[in-house]
């Protein structure tokens, strides 16, 4: 089964609660190898200075200073993020069940005060049937509830305004793979909003995606292609009269971290070109990594990682 992901915007895009027959672990998700315990990572300027590489102030508006910390079995149980003068921007806690379920999530601002959180349940299967969000008051933000068919996909959600009241509805569909291959939105009157389709190769990577309106008519398409590995490789965005818009092309080191990233504008040409460069522990996993843009020096990004023993 394809993972369908709740994704709450909290001032920045952050998966909330998120339930799938092939769980990951937050570790795996993030690419992190052995028994990681905490992850302090800080992004500075980067500066040349006499044909060197050096680390400047420290990056303003990233959401690249933060610490992770994580439990024995993988779960990202806290995340501090900082601003660029090493204050405390705000604070996320994470609980779960004993079944490895993500259960609560807290947002705490800067002074400590609890500003939002979401709980989440979940039924005898593990699927996740309802989530809250309250408001620092205690008071409902919103709720969603979930539907699952026999073979454990979600079919249908629900997303409701804090008096109860219907905001949207959307439901699912899946080939005999488990590949999500259609998804609606409706209006709370229960006319359509938005409809998605989808496509996938024998490994069930998703090669295209089709966006339409109320109308039927295309809004948005991308397509994607991937490596031997199921590397994402390529993504194509076109418009509604199917013309390209922009391509993104990526490649991968052996760890399987991203070394570059290149932007092509609708004409074919070059717009932007990423290139990053690794230090690694004996864990395999980076602790320093040099971001360039079109072959600058832009960035100089250290992760200390501590292990549990």
């Amino acid at each position: 089964m394809k993972n369908i992901i709740l994704v709450v915007l909290a001032m920045f895009s952050l998966v909330v609660c998120s339930q799938t027959k092939e769980k990951k672990t937050d570790l795996q998700k993030e690419n992190l190898k052995g028994r990681v315990k905490s992850v302090r990572e800080i992004q500075y300027e980067a500066v040349e200075k006499f044909g060197q590489i050096e680390k400047g102030d420290m990056s303003s508006g990233s959401f690249r200073n933060y610490l992770n910390l994580y439990d024995e079995q993988g779960n990202q149980i806290e995340k501090n993020n900082y601003n660029s003068d090493g204050s405390l921007r705000d604070k996320w806690t994470y609980k779960y069940d004993k079944q490895g379920n993500l259960i609560e999530l807290n947002d705490y601002n800067s002074a400590g005060s609890l500003d939002r959180k979401w709980t989440c349940k979940y039924d005898e299967q593990g699927n996740q049937i309802e989530v809250n969000n309250y408001n620092s008051d205690g008071s409902l933000r919103d709720k969603w509830t979930y539907k699952y068919d026999e073979q454990g996909n979600q079919i249908e959600e629900n997303e409701y305004n804090s008096d109860g009241s219907l905001s949207y509805k959307w439901t699912y569909k899946y080939d005999k793979q488990g590949n999500l291959i259609e998804k609606n939105r409706y209006n709370s009157d229960g006319s359509l909003d938005r409809k998605w389709t989808f496509k996938y190769d024998e490994q069930g990577n998703k090669i295209e995606e089709n966006i339409y309106n109320s109308d039927g008519s295309l809004s948005d398409k991308w397509t994607y292609k991937y490596d031997k590995q199921d590397n994402r490789i390529e993504v194509n965005n076109y418009n509604s009269d199917e013309n390209l818009v922009y391509k993104l092309t990526y490649k991968y080191d052996e760890q399987g971290n991203k070394i570059e990233i290149n932007n092509y504008n609708s004409d074919g040409s070059l717009d932007s070109r990423y290139t990053y460069k690794y230090k690694y522990d004996k864990q395999g996993n980076w602790i320093e990594k040099i971001t360039y843009r079109d072959d600058k020096p832009k960035y100089i990004t250290e992760r200390t990682i501590e292990y549990y023993k």
